[in-house]
């Protein structure tokens, strides 16, 4: 018997996939399977379509007997599976333990998560990616008539679409056996059947407040539209027309280079510096953007029956972190407000609430909400990348400092400032500077940067103070500096001469699989961050090009801001960072699944950054249990050096600790 089944479903449907999510999609009456590819272990590619056969049963068998299957965002296909098949065809329910997601392997050796760009980054040139997007419009989607399109009037199409389903299948499995491994190591694997938990339960949400919050600011913003005019003396009409406003900021003495939000947010921090029209107008700007209620309308969009799903990609961001899908909760506002409850009702009462675009913005998170009869329960690590990356680098001061609770930022503003520790006031902008230090210079920032990060936190800073933080971080945590080029020097002697090597708790080595080398750098727990085809390079060092062109190591990988698959430099910052974000990353991985396996009473049901969040009964709310998930969290034996910390809170809200 076959040891894996691939699949590849296309379907149709009335729902948009895309704006509504695949849980709504693939439990609506109008969706249908137009085909099923698959094949089983290297055995050639076939494929069922509805429209004239009955289901293999070789097929339903290897299901029902539990045994391995395959596909690339397997969870897609489950839910089709489990959702039309199930419905239509009375086949037997396929469990979620026992599928392999070849688009989480592929992201576990940092390749691309989409088939095409995989295939593109694996070197697998032979097979054709061709683009299904065409087809999907014609096929999968209702027409102008709101009618789905039959097989008898488009055959060359829908056989078309056939080839393309059978040729993902041949993608896929390709990907699969050029990649050192075919699956997931076991711990992984757990990590993303968590992931997929929590994506099931979702968020909740109260959608009748995100509905009346949303009406509210829409129409703050179609009547702010008329002071437009009014500010810039007819010069402009709408917010839109951003040439005609750039002309007349200009003609106010303000000489903007775009209207980007990001140059409008950096001016903003410094109002005071303004013309006082200038300054309406580019709030004016930044308000009535179109993400002046995009949040509120993607939850709009994607809830689903008093939920919103399918909010964590796995291993989506850097060394193994979730990134955010759907609402994106990794990327909420960080605005908050005092009293959540009492601006709410003034929305939802129609009270006039003062600069409603900006409240609102505070409020979105707060429209997560326990249903009735149950709480959130929310916890953060405590500086976890800070604790880390003083353990990495060995640094005992520091963790000793943590261990009886002293302040890092204030710390590092009394050294900055050259005061006593207990003369930083911890709500004052010193402290807040130490803390811009501390975030800033960990990863080998240099001073032209950090002038750059200052400002970002509302800190004008000159180039000749920018150095004098760095180098006040430098030399009182020598140590960590260490690090980088301890580091730097251990992965290019990996890389030149094959051997392992290894600094305090990373180890780096190199291997070859289907013709392709690979660099590991293993981390505390023993989970690996891997580097494509690494090699020595003579390079830059952005900030230092007066010293010429040095040894760097680089390696494939996708370019963060091109986006397209490119050479990078794994710079001395870079690769601490890699190594210290790795080491969070597999701390909350390791502490939730303490909690979802010893915690019964809690659902998990998302995680932001450093937070996991979780439900449970109200009957379940006291310190006893909070003390509890706390625990689980910072129980991570491979770090039993670390002074780890989590702390959190009960709440019928989501909100900014």
């Amino acid at each position: 018997m076959a040891d894996i089944l691939y699949i590849d479903f296309e379907t149709y449907s009335e729902v948009d996939l895309k704006a509504q999510g695949s849980k709504r999609y693939a439990e609506d009456e109008s969706t249908q399977v137009i085909c099923l590819g698959y094949a089983f272990d290297n055995e050639p590619v076939q494929l069922w379509s509805p429209r004239d056969q009955e289901i293999p049963e070789t097929i339903i068998r290897h299901v029902s007997d539990s045994r391995i299957v395959c596909a690339h965002n397997v969870v897609f296909d489950y839910r089709i599976w489990n959702g039309v098949l199930v419905r239509d065809f009375f086949v037997p329910e396929l469990h979620i333990s026992q599928c392999i997601d070849s688009m989480a392997v592929c992201l576990s050796f940092s390749i691309p998560a989409k088939l095409k760009e995989a295939g593109e980054a694996l070197g697998i040139k032979h097979l054709k990616f061709a683009s299904g997007t065409t087809l999907i419009n014609l096929l999968s989607k209702p027409n102008k008539h709101g009618e789905q399109n039959q097989y008898f009037e488009f055959k060359e199409k829908f056989e078309q679409m056939f080839d393309y389903c059978k040729r993902d299948i041949e993608a896929m499995r390709e990907i699969l056996n050029t990649l050192p491994r075919q699956a997931l190591i076991p711990i992984e694997q757990q990590v993303w059947l968590m992931t997929n938990e929590m994506n099931e339960v979702g968020l909740p949400v109260d959608i009748n407040e995100v509905k009346v919050i949303h009406d509210y600011i829409k129409g703050y913003v179609d009547q702010s539209m008329y002071q437009i005019g009014n500010l810039t003396g007819g010069a402009a009409s709408k917010i839109t027309q951003t040439i005609k406003l750039k002309d007349w900021c200009i003609s106010q003495g303000v000489d903007l280079p775009n209207f980007q939000a990001e140059t409008i947010t950096k001016l903003l921090k410094f109002p005071e510096d303004l013309p006082e029209k200038v300054c309406r107008i580019l709030e004016l700007r930044q308000e009535l953007g179109r993400t002046s209620t995009a949040k509120f309308k993607k939850l709009m969009d994607l809830e689903y029956g008093g939920y919103v799903f399918d909010n964590l990609q796995y291993h989506g961001a850097g060394p193994g972190r979730w990134s955010g899908r759907g609402f994106q909760m990794q990327n909420l506002p960080r605005a908050k407000v005092p009293n959540p409850e009492e601006y709410i009702d003034m929305f939802m009462t129609g009270k006039a609430v003062e600069d409603p675009v900006k409240i609102g913005k505070a409020l979105i998170r707060s429209m997560i909400k326990a249903p009735p009869g149950y709480n959130l329960i929310v916890t953060d690590y405590s500086s976890i990348e800070n604790r880390v990356l003083a353990y990495l680098a060995g640094d005992e001061e520091t963790l000793d400092g943590f261990r009886r609770g002293y302040d890092q930022y204030i710390d590092m503003a009394a050294e900055f400032f050259n005061v006593p520790y207990n003369q930083i006031d911890p709500y004052g902008d010193q402290r807040q500077f130490g803390k811009v230090i501390i975030l800033g210079a960990g990863y080998m920032m240099g001073a032209d940067r950090f002038v750059e990060v200052a400002e970002d936190w509302g800190f004008k800073i000159t180039l000749e103070t920018a150095k004098l933080a760095i180098k006040a971080y430098r030399e009182k945590y020598w140590l960590i500096k260490k690090l980088w080029y301890a580091l730097k020097d251990a992965v290019t002697k990996t890389v030149v001469t094959g051997q392992k090597m290894r600094y305090r708790h990373i180890t780096f080595g190199t291997f070859t699989r289907n013709n392709i080398r690979w660099l590991a750098m293993v981390l505390p727990s023993g989970k690996a961050v891997y580097y494509k085809n690494p090699a020595i390079e003579k390079r830059y060092i952005p900030g230092y090009e007066h010293m010429g062109k040095v040894d760097t190591v680089t390696h494939e990988g996708m370019n963060p801001y091109s986006k397209k698959w490119d050479r990078l430099s794994l710079s001395p910052g870079r690769i601490t960072e890699n190594a210290t974000q790795g080491t969070a990353r597999e701390i909350m991985a390791h502490g939730m699944l303490n909690v979802r396996s010893n915690i019964k009473e809690i659902t998990l049901i998302g995680t932001v950054h450093d937070e996991a969040l979780g439900s449970l009964k109200d009957e379940h709310v006291n310190d006893d249990m909070m003390n509890r998930f706390n625990n689980e969290l910072c129980a991570v034996p491979w770090m039993n050096n670390c002074p780890l910390k989590a702390e959190g809170y009960f709440s019928k809200r989501y909100k900014k600790a």
